[in-house]
């Protein structure tokens, strides 16, 4: 059963893998999505070990990529039950940063949108009507607790509004030193 829904997952976003049970780390065929869910099968299907090494396998064969909300916010989870604590929290505030809607969805809060200008879909208060109920699900109780606690410390607070500051004065300023400054800025900022 849990197989069964993690490759139905898989085939959901057109992820093609090949499974070694001897060897729980995915090879990866083929992406129709960038980087969608690489993990999230193997949350399900292997467990949080199966879905860590996924993650380094993914990082190791994809070092810029900056991930997908979902596949950030997965990834959270998978080192948060790993109690990798640090390097959970690190990567929740990642997941903000692509997509400031998604967090706050996952322990049941409602934020109204920002006025921001989104640079991609990933970015949209709507993605995340995209979330699969089943990645949804795979959040306890404690684990939503946890993610509410860090979204809500008030250094994360001042990294978001900081965040959003910069996207709001980056939406007005034209080409120049100035819009580079922030844009540095801004970029800095994600790589907390």
């Amino acid at each position: 059963m849990i197989m069964q829904l993690g490759l139905r997952l898989m085939e959901l976003y057109g992820l093609v893998v090949e499974i070694n049970m001897d060897n729980p780390v995915p090879i990866v065929t083929s992406f129709n999505c960038k980087s969608i869910s690489t993990g999230n099968g193997y949350t399900i299907c292997l467990g949080t070990d199966g879905t860590l090494k996924a993650f380094k396998l993914f990082e190791k064969r994809f070092p810029d990529d900056s991930g997908a909300p979902f596949h950030n916010l997965q990834w959270t989870l998978a080192l948060y039950k790993n109690e990798k604590y640090k390097e959970a929290e690190a990567k929740l505030i990642a997941t903000m940063f692509r997509n400031l809607y998604l967090v706050p969805y996952i322990f049941g809060e409602d934020i109204p949108p920002y006025e921001i200008k989104h640079f991609s879909n990933f970015e949209e208060k709507e993605f995340i009507e995209y979330l699969p109920e089943e990645y949804l699900n795979l959040w306890d109780s404690e684990s939503k607790e946890w993610a509410k606690s860090v979204y809500y410390k008030p250094e994360t607070i001042q990294l978001r509004e900081k965040y959003i500051e910069l996207e709001k004065l980056l939406s007005k300023e034209p080409v120049g030193e100035r819009r580079n400054e922030l844009v540095r800025e801004l970029r800095n900022l994600k790589n907390i």
